[in-house]
């Protein structure tokens, strides 16, 4: 992919078109590690995790005339995510109001990314917006965005599952302490993008750890960079600083760069019977990106597998009630698209 600047299509605001990446992960992937050292290059600038596209696809609420921008402007404020990132509403109103209507997919993608990244990183020519959910509307953005790029960075799903394990997330409670359900959703995520073909661009974790050089180097070829768009311009504190305050407990390490002790501490982490169960669930996946299984015999997980998926069930009906609790349930089922919104 070429890193040029595109034309302004009639009908489109009137910034220069970047590149568009979008960054896919399973939480507690390094992500966020990734992020922070992409956002160094002076030709890449990223943006903190928000799930603004995948919201406007599961909602199909693109306005259909300029009068609806107000309401359009107001539902993606209601993404905590999206009011940290700080964007000036009058800026996106005047912005968005400059497209042709109705508005496009495109448009709205692209236009939001040019008001953010114009204070952001005026000098990019990559574009990358961090958020997991896009993968689960890649063909979505695809046919919206035909050469936009999937980053996809993916670690030992293992690891995953013990850092999940002792993680608060920003709504309360730990991501999952359930390896069958962990698991399911590391092998779905896994699945999901390597069915992504050109779109593509796969990144180990550990591959970014151990050698870090060389991988972030391949990724900036992978991205048509070159010259003075690959120098190192930034520390880790300038994506660092812009991460929501709700989310920076989660992300400690940062600041630290990247732990190669993490890689392999699941192995102490994890009891036995979670890794075996885990790698029931997820072994070929595992396999098919060279994560090597430490059990080598499933049938004596069996017993272990009704236990386990009962306190998934048990796990996802007590996340339901807290949920309904504090609200959150209404804009749950609106993102699976059971309610659309309503401009």
């Amino acid at each position: 992919m070429a890193v040029i600047d595109e034309p302004v299509d009639a009908g489109s605001s009137t910034r220069i078109r970047k590149h568009l990446c979008f960054l896919v992960y399973d939480a507690r992937s390094g992500s966020t590690m990734l992020a922070a050292l992409l956002n160094r290059y002076r030709g890449i600038a990223v943006m903190p995790e928000t799930q603004f596209p995948s919201r406007i696809i599961e909602q199909g609420c693109l306005p259909a005339e300029r009068g609806q921008l107000p309401d359009f402007v107001g539902f993606l404020y209601e993404e905590p995510h999206f009011r940290a990132l700080g964007i000036d509403r009058q800026a996106l109103l005047g912005e968005l109001g400059q497209c042709e209507f109705p508005l496009s997919l495109d448009n709205a993608i692209h236009a939001i990314a040019g008001v953010y990244f114009a204070e952001a990183s005026p000098e990019a020519v990559v574009w990358v917006i961090k958020g997991g959910a896009a993968l689960f509307h890649a063909q979505e953005i695809i046919d919206a965005l035909p050469e936009c790029r999937f980053l996809h960075i993916v670690r030992d799903g293992r690891a995953v599952f013990a850092s999940k394990k002792r993680s608060v997330t920003t709504r309360g409670g730990v991501f999952t302490r359930t390896p069958f359900k962990a698991a399911r959703q590391w092998r779905e995520r896994v699945d999901r993008a390597e069915k992504l073909g050109r779109h593509l661009i796969h990144i180990r974790y550990e591959d970014l750890v151990l050698e870090p050089e060389q991988t972030l180097e391949a990724l900036c070829e992978a991205l048509g960079m070159s010259g003075r768009d690959c120098e190192v311009e930034k520390d880790l504190d300038a994506y660092a600083n812009r991460i929501g305050r709700e989310q920076r407990h989660l992300h400690e390490n940062l600041s630290r760069g990247v732990l190669v002790e993490r890689i392999e501490a699941w192995r102490e982490e994890l009891s036995a019977r979670e890794i075996a169960v885990y790698e029931f669930t997820a072994r070929s996946a595992l396999q098919r990106l060279g994560y090597s299984p430490v059990t080598s015999d499933d049938r004596g997980v069996l017993p272990y597998l009704p236990v386990e998926y009962g306190r998934s069930v048990l796990e996802t009906a007590s996340n339901v009630t807290r949920d309904i609790l504090t609200g959150r349930l209404l804009e749950k089922i609106r993102r699976k698209g059971i309610l659309k919104k309503k401009l």
